[in-house]
């Protein structure tokens, strides 16, 4: 059975990195959890980007497990637990946790996403009936100016100013016919390509790159519609991996890590842009991603 110490469990993965127990992933690997919340937050600081944070929402994707209505509370009020210790400052409970850890500063969150992927596993019917609005509501009313995101563009009828998570991992072919797939996209509910690359072979190579390409810029031309693209995967250790191809190979020796054709395309045009802005407007990059969601940087 799913419990909240199981599943979504963001409060095992703080404190002293030799005790935390690790996790069964959604997707059936271990997660050993030694890149945990607190190292995700200061990663994104130290980038000088703001982070999309995800909470779980009732589905595991791996075994088909999705939480009754009548069980779910336990787990909105850990996910409103985690959005504490992130935001709340030290007066607050889980605000006082993340002190007590050596950040007394919150760490501000603006988007934040509700799940991931539900319309796989079946999870599709009780995530539009019951999971999505039981965490909406909790969070859109203690955090009103969060961005909320739904996780897959097939949900309906979403409520006023809701964003919708795209994921496409594709042949090139198929990507690069995806030039204007944004053009009618809504204003009002806009998109967040959460999970992109062209899928083909162990390694990003360069027919892929270009077509990725492509279809950023795709999405740059509709700014107003789009969020922001995140490249996935981004990481793959040579040793043991899971998923190909990925953004970066690497392993314990880092004479032999390898940044892909698609990591040199997205870093050509992020340098393209940042280059032509002053100097005085090169602030921090408020994006998921620094290629085609450059428009979201202020």
């Amino acid at each position: 059975m799913l419990t909240p110490s199981v599943a979504g469990a963001w409060d095992k993965t703080i404190g002293d990195i030799t005790q935390r127990p690790g996790r069964l992933g959604a997707w059936g690997y271990w997660n050993e959890d030694g890149l945990g919340l607190l190292e995700y937050l200061l990663w994104c600081k130290d980038l000088g980007m703001e982070p999309i944070l995800g909470v779980f929402a009732g589905l595991h994707l791996h075994n088909n497990n999705i939480i009754a209505e009548k069980d779910l509370q336990p787990f909105v009020t850990s996910a409103i637990n985690m959005l504490e210790f992130c935001m709340g400052d030290v007066s607050t409970t889980y605000g006082k946790k993340r002190a007590a850890l050596g950040y007394p500063e919150p760490f501000p969150i603006t988007y934040i996403e509700i799940g991931n992927e539900d319309n796989l596993s079946g999870g599709m019917a009780s995530y539009q009936a019951y999971r999505f609005n039981a965490f909406y509501k909790s969070i859109i009313q203690k955090y009103p100016n969060a961005v909320i995101i739904a996780s897959t563009t097939a949900f309906s009828n979403p409520p006023d100013k809701v964003a919708l998570d795209y994921h496409q991992y594709a042949d090139a072919n198929t990507l690069a016919s995806q030039f204007n797939i944004f053009d009618h996209y809504s204003i009002t509910h806009q998109t967040l390509v959460g999970e992109y690359s062209m899928q083909k072979g162990t390694y990003p190579n360069w027919i892929g790159a270009v077509a990725e390409a492509i279809f950023q810029l795709g999405a740059e031309k509709n700014g107003d519609k789009v969020i922001g693209m995140s490249y996935a995967p981004l990481f793959m250790n040579t040793n043991n991996y899971h998923w190909t191809p990925d953004l970066i190979a690497f392993n314990a020796d880092s004479s032999q890590t390898t940044l892909s054709t698609s990591y040199r395309q997205i870093k050509a045009g992020s340098s393209a842009f940042w280059s032509r802005r002053p100097k005085a407007n090169r602030e921090p990059c408020s994006c998921y991603q620094t290629t085609a969601s450059r428009r979201r940087c202020r």
